[in-house]
């Protein structure tokens, strides 16, 4: 595997919380760099090499419940470090446009594609179930048992033993074409984003819109776009708010102006 290097990477230690006092989404922001054997973030503040990794996860974590990020747990023995990876180019939009997904995809390349958990638990190691003496590296993700270097073979990206490499059942491997995005949940995301600059005339369909992608998606697995007609949504709403309380006060400004100009006629 050729060295992948991924630029403007958001970076955690651990789980983001109310209580750390963390204004950011992160805590450092740089460059991620994946090897065959390891990783490396190059940041502003730190630099950290993961190896040894024994799960990697994706999801939500933390109090944010906006992006998903890669977890990566590591270490060797009794105790393990986790860390948290995303892609935060465009202002962290870059994200939500497959950004951290392309982390995910590159990391399991070099471990893992499924949950060591199942097979290493804390303070255990896994050994390779063809080779009991030496330590696994990975799961094969046909047959789901714990595999050494030497058992492990990179198919389509993914990993499998040898066994099923040699049975068929590698084409159980076959990927799953991908799923369309909504395509009201780009345009909700658009109109966010807009609403910054036009007011609620972009907020508002961007609130109604978003709901409406949300609706479609619960109702159609088969579609993504979920996050996006979330932000959208999200945007939509505190835009429509902000500008509303401005509208509001013009206005009441405006009512004032004219029952005390009206006021003081009277007086004459």
């Amino acid at each position: 595997m050729s060295e992948q290097i991924f630029e403007n990477i958001w970076f955690l230690p651990d789980e983001n919380r109310w209580s750390n006092m963390n204004l950011l989404a992160f805590r450092d922001m740089g460059k991620l760099i994946v090897r065959d054997n390891s990783l490396e973030f190059q940041g502003n503040k730190e630099r950290v090499v993961i190896t040894h990794i024994r799960r990697v996860t994706f999801g939500k974590q933390g109090r944010d419940f906006v992006n998903n990020w890669v977890k990566v747990e590591y270490g060797n023995g009794s105790t393990y470090s986790t860390a948290f990876f995303a892609d935060g180019s465009s202002l962290g939009y870059g994200g939500f446009f497959g950004g951290t997904k392309r982390i995910l995809d590159a990391v399991q390349k070099i471990v893992n594609p499924s949950l060591l958990s199942e097979y290493h638990t804390k303070g255990e190691e896994m050994k390779c179930y063809y080779h009991p003496e030496i330590e696994a590296v990975a799961t094969c993700t046909v047959c789901g048992k714990a595999i050494c270097q030497t058992c492990s073979v990179d198919v389509a990206g993914r990993i499998t033993c040898q066994h099923c490499l040699s049975t068929g059942n590698v084409n159980r491997l076959q990927t799953q074409p991908s799923k369309p995005s909504n395509p009201l949940a780009i345009v909700s995301l658009i109109l966010g984003i807009l609403g910054l600059c036009g007011g609620i005339f972009f907020s508002i369909p961007a609130w109604i819109v978003g709901n409406i992608a949300q609706k479609q998606i619960a109702e159609n697995p088969n579609q993504e776009g979920a996050q996006l007609a979330n932000v959208g949504k999200m945007l939509g709403m505190i835009f429509t708010i902000i500008y509303g309380a401005l509208v509001t006060c013009y206005l009441l400004f405006v009512i004032g102006t004219l029952i005390l100009s009206l006021f003081q006629q009277g007086s004459y």
